[in-house]
């Protein structure tokens, strides 16, 4: 059972990467659009949410491990996989903190120094949209 538990874990890293291993700088990174999602948002919305996140090419976080567990985690995030064909998340503490995310789903946009956060989930385009006419990163590509 431990070697198939290690082997699915190291199977699983690309589609599961923890970002204090190696968080980029948030300084060195001036624009950028994340996804914040969680594994507490229901298992068929949380995979629509995710693929359409992965459809425009945006990556997708979490806060952390679910029950701080690295097996539980790699365990649902296979589930997911597996059956919603998704490619995975990326667990980044770190950009939560940044960015003050404290509910989720939470669209960033970040031009430079600024940028604009859109709860709940609408559709992504539709809340580009609105960063694009309304945000503080409005006219930024």
């Amino acid at each position: 059972m431990k070697k198939i538990l290690l082997t699915m874990i190291f199977t699983l890293f690309p589609i599961l990467s923890y970002g204090n291993m190696e968080s980029p700088n948030m300084e060195e990174n001036k624009n950028e659009v994340a996804y914040f999602l969680s594994s507490s948002i229901p298992e068929k919305t949380l995979a629509s949410l995710i693929r359409s996140a992965e459809s425009q090419g945006i990556p997708v976080y979490f806060n952390g491990l679910i029950d701080d567990s690295v097996d539980k985690t790699a365990k649902y995030m296979l589930y997911l996989v597996q059956k919603y064909k998704i490619s995975g998340v990326e667990i980044d503490p770190n950009r939560f903190e940044y960015y003050g995310v404290r509910a989720v789903p939470a669209l960033v946009k970040r031009c430079g120094g600024k940028f604009d956060i859109i709860y709940g989930s609408g559709s992504i385009s539709g809340s580009l949209s609105i960063i694009d006419s309304e945000g503080d990163c409005k006219n930024e590509k």
